[in-house]
């Protein structure tokens, strides 16, 4: 028998594909970058946006885990 998705279920699969897509957009942005040089400002938005939302994420996990429901 299959297992059923629970609410703590599917808020950690948006989780995980919101950190997959930061992961895919980054991995654009690098590969752009390699082809041709990006002005400073772009670099330093990357770099913060990245460490924003890196953080965030961190935030975000312990959060999760303190709100886990009994159920699993």
């Amino acid at each position: 028998m299959p297992r059923r998705l629970t609410t703590d279920g599917f808020i950690q699969v948006g989780f995980w594909a919101q950190l997959i897509l930061l992961a895919l957009v980054d991995w654009g942005s690098l590969v752009s970058f390699a082809n041709e040089t990006p002005p400073w400002y772009h670099l330093v938005g990357f770099g913060v946006m990245n460490t924003v939302l890196l953080y965030a994420t961190w935030v975000m996990w312990h959060w999760m885990r303190e709100q886990r429901t009994s159920g699993g």
